[in-house]
């Protein structure tokens, strides 16, 4: 049976003609024990010839009691109990009987403390305001079942982290205490109402703004100095927005860029640069370089510079091509080895770009991009360009020194210009001719490879130029916006 508090309420006056006996009579028959406003100091003798082990709701307020009445405690079935207005400063340790307790009020009382015997009960609404608290027990994280607490009107100085702990609290009121902040661990809390009015506070915390649950933020009478009062009056949502404008700056000045920043920040940069064969997303431009470093390191390995060089070479690209094969034997070796030196269409060597005049390149270099000083790169975005461009300068090192012991061994080892003979009336170049013409290609293919890493090092940093523009278009939004708040 739930009766209500409006009905204790209506029902003072005819029940303060009422005898008690009637009144225990009435609740022996009803589940409801009222005894509002008696001014009693003890609860009656009277009582004893009565079975109120059913009741179900009990109000005691407006007496004198000085602790809670042990023989309420013997109310198995009770689960509501209102004890507020009366002079209470303990509560005897058999309340624990009332495992069926989801609701207690003790506001307008004496406590100095609140006992852990009260921490194991089932309750839903604790109401302990306009008492004498200075703490709360650390065994309050057992009210797993807790969703309204009201400590208003105490001398709390500090909140446990505990308290932290009840995930069913949805209610939080601590108006009119002595706070000076409010712990970090209360974002794990998914609180729809938070009353910290008339305290102590002098700045919010900005992970409070974390805390997407809430719907009512109180703050008002504190002297509060971030954010400023005329963003506390206008409510959460404006707090909310002050704080995360302050989390960001915090962010910027220790160098740490938030996760929503960095979402910003990949969809500009995805805006800006088109996806195509050359614009691709930074993971897939990551794997297709390995891939193509990979072969053209094989072959570029794979030059013909002697007989002995030349079949360690061939090994050693068909190895990291992944065809090597341990039982073959010498002939397929010799056999493949020729094959290697044919050109394919994949090995062709566009030569037009090599006799036209090279333009000038008006495109603004690197090191000037990344030595801007009005440009702030994050940290992250910073690490990913450097090791790329770094990777790509230790390839292109490599590369132009193995163009260079190329071009020194062509030099050196270039015999003099072969004679023609006549074959059947056909022309054909002699075993010198065809050596030459094999170290002309791989002149050519090792340009064409320094031509590609100059290429992939442009566009490097044209991408690295377009985000960190992006970046500065962020910085100028976000300076635009604090003006116009203001």
């Amino acid at each position: 049976m739930a009766i209500s508090v409006s009905m204790i309420n209506t029902s003072i006056g005819p029940q303060l003609i009422r005898s008690l006996e009637h009144i225990f009579d009435e609740a022996q028959h009803s589940g409801f024990l009222n005894l509002y406003g008696r001014k009693l100091r003890e609860f009656p003798k009277a009582a004893r010839r009565y079975d109120l082990s059913d009741t179900l709701l009990a109000d005691l307020s407006k007496n004198r009691f000085i602790e809670v009445p042990e023989e309420v405690c013997g109310f198995w079935s009770l689960e509501n109990l209102q004890c507020y207005c009366n002079s209470i400063r303990t509560v005897p340790e058999c309340v624990i009987n009332l495992q069926n307790l989801t609701r207690l009020n003790l506001s307008c009382n004496q406590l100095s403390r609140l006992p852990p015997c009260l921490c194991q009960l089932p309750l839903q609404v604790l109401e302990l305001s306009n008492n004498r608290l200075d703490s709360l027990p650390k065994e309050i994280k057992y009210l797993t079942c807790l969703m309204d607490l009201d400590v208003s009107c105490n001398e709390i100085s500090h909140l446990p982290i505990q308290l932290c702990d009840i995930e069913t609290l949805t209610v939080l009121n601590l108006r009119r205490n002595l706070l000076m902040d409010t712990p970090k661990e209360i974002i794990k809390l998914k609180l729809v109402k938070l009353n910290i009015s008339e305290n102590r506070i002098s700045q919010l915390d900005p992970i409070l703004r974390l805390m997407d649950s809430l719907i009512e933020l109180i703050v008002d009478s504190n002297p509060i100095i971030s954010p400023p009062a005329t963003v506390c009056h206008r409510g959460r949502v404006h707090i909310f927005k002050y704080l995360e404008m302050v989390a960001q700056k915090e962010s910027k000045r220790h160098g740490i860029q938030t996760e929503q920043d960095l979402k910003n920040v990949f969809r500009k940069s995805m805006s800006l640069q088109p996806i195509g064969a050359d614009n691709v997303p930074s993971q897939q431009l990551y794997e297709k370089k390995y891939q193509s470093s990979r072969a053209t390191a094989a072959r570029g390995v794979s030059v013909d510079v002697g007989p002995e060089k030349s079949h360690a070479a061939t090994a050693a690209s068909r190895w990291c091509n992944g065809t090597a094969d341990k039982n073959s034997s010498l002939p397929e070796r010799k056999i493949s080895q020729e094959e290697s030196k044919k050109p394919t269409k994949e090995h062709k060597v566009d030569t037009h770009h090599l006799l036209e005049p090279k333009k000038e390149d008006k495109r603004v270099p690197l090191h000037e991009v990344a030595s801007s000083p009005a440009i702030v790169v994050p940290e992250h975005t910073e690490d990913e360009f450097t090791k790329e461009l770094n990777r790509q300068k230790a390839m292109y090192e490599e590369r132009k020194k193995l163009a260079e012991r190329i071009k020194q061994t062509i030099i050196s080892t270039s015999p003099a210009p072969p004679d023609l003979a006549q074959v059947n009336g056909d022309e054909v170049f002699t075993k010198d001719s065809h050596q030459k013409e094999s170290s002309l290609k791989e002149k050519l293919s090792a340009d064409t490879l320094l031509g590609e890493e100059r290429e992939e090092r442009r566009r490097a940093a044209l991408r690295l130029q377009k985000e960190q523009e992006a970046l500065i278009e962020k910085q100028r939004q976000e300076i635009r916006w604090k003006v116009e708040t203001r």
